[in-house]
């Protein structure tokens, strides 16, 4: 009996030290976005798109710098905050977002959660969870209370990796 337990004991702590091994660290990290806010009187947020940075439309004479490109979609899933687009507000008081938003990737306007910031300064958001390592490509547009939108902003990738967070200017 007593050979079957630490044949059991050493079998046990053989299988705990193994998964040291095989299994490697794994965190989830945060992607900060600042940004100048639009000085627009009827506007009432920002529309974040962000995807997974793999086929990131790259100009051939600017290095690794990315641009949009309305036929690129930003499809992103991958943060806590919800999936590409996400809407932050800059207006107090906000119930629901404007119907227009449909034509920008907003499905559900009445029933889609948002987030509210402060617009008074430069305009920050942080978007938390996205996998280590991973490449990630973020573009924003201004909305207004009628449901209208801007062009996108320029784009931004990053790497996500700690402790990095990523300024859109």
């Amino acid at each position: 009996m007593d050979y079957i337990r630490r044949s059991f004991v050493k079998g046990l702590c053989c299988l705990i030290l193994s998964l040291f091994f095989f299994v490697g660290p794994s965190f989830a990290k945060d992607v900060t976005l600042q940004w100048d806010p639009n000085s627009e009187p009827d506007l009432m947020g920002y529309l974040i798109y962000y995807k997974d940075g793999s086929g990131c439309t790259v100009p051939p004479t600017s290095g690794d710098s990315c641009f949009p490109v309305e036929s690129v979609v930003y499809d992103g899933t991958g943060a806590l905050e919800g999936p590409s687009p996400i809407a932050v507000v800059v207006l107090s008081g906000v119930t629901e977002l404007p119907s227009g938003l449909t034509k920008f990737g907003i499905s559900d306007p009445p029933n889609t959660p948002f987030y509210e910031i402060d617009n008074s300064g430069p305009c920050e958001f942080t978007l938390h969870d996205f996998p280590d390592g991973s490449r990630e490509c973020f573009v924003l547009r201004a909305f207004d209370t009628e449901g209208f939108a801007s062009n996108y902003s320029n784009e931004a990738c990053v790497k996500v990796s700690p402790p990095k967070n990523l300024k859109v200017r």
